[in-house]
């Protein structure tokens, strides 16, 4: 009776041992797998939410830039003569420098720079437009950093001016005006976070000295 009532007593101490509050192998490996995949989901969603961040403000850069430049150029070939180059300007001819009379007769000039050009101060791929309103003695940046101008690109109508007489007679009746395309990008690594903007506008000189 002994014996039974001990063995009887080593079976419940076994039963009660199984049955003792834990956790298996199988469900540790179960909370650890939806533990990666809640933390990836969540580290992605920050990522997206970074990137997404900094596209809205290089997006915000670049519109500012543009609205800045496309404004600037206009208030400045409207109240400005432009300032015709010698030998003149082939029929259809495109530049990348704008280039009008200002009051003093020094020459007010708008260009795009080469790649890392040292007056931009910024990254060696990265081309500003350069402002200098005295006959490009001097010039300064008019775009933001990190903003790669990657068209800049100036057309003058008519190609000779109209105000020069030559054999006697005006080339043209015809009053300048300028046309400008602009292409910026924001200069970044991540392609997520590139923004790409393009204007194009023309404007029409009030200037009239005949």
């Amino acid at each position: 009776m002994i014996g039974a009532k001990s063995r009887s007593s080593n079976l419940e101490a076994r039963i009660s041992k199984a049955k003792a509050p834990g956790f298996t192998v199988v469900e540790l490996l179960v909370v650890m797998v939806l533990f990666t995949f809640s933390l990836l989901i969540l580290t992605q969603t920050y990522l997206t939410f970074i990137r997404l961040s900094h596209r809205t403000s290089n997006s915000a850069t670049i519109q500012q830039d543009m609205r800045f430049v496309m404004e600037y150029m206009a208030r400045s070939a409207r109240n400005g003569a432009i300032d015709y180059p010698a030998p003149p300007l082939a029929i259809d001819a495109v530049t990348s420098t704008l280039r009008l009379k200002a009051e003093n007769q020094l020459a007010w000039m708008m260009r795009k720079s080469q790649p890392g050009d040292v007056r931009c101060g910024d990254a060696p791929s990265v081309s500003c437009l350069l402002v200098s309103s005295d006959d490009g003695a001097n010039w300064a940046p008019i775009t933001s950093k990190g903003v790669n101008v990657e068209k800049f690109n100036i057309y003058v109508r008519p190609s000779l001016s109209p105000f020069v007489l030559q054999g006697g007679t005006y080339s043209s009746d015809q009053q300048p005006y300028v046309s400008v395309q602009v292409k910026m990008t924001f200069n970044t690594p991540i392609d997520k976070e590139k923004v790409s903007m393009e204007a194009q506008t023309t404007v029409s000189s009030r200037v009239y000295v005949r």
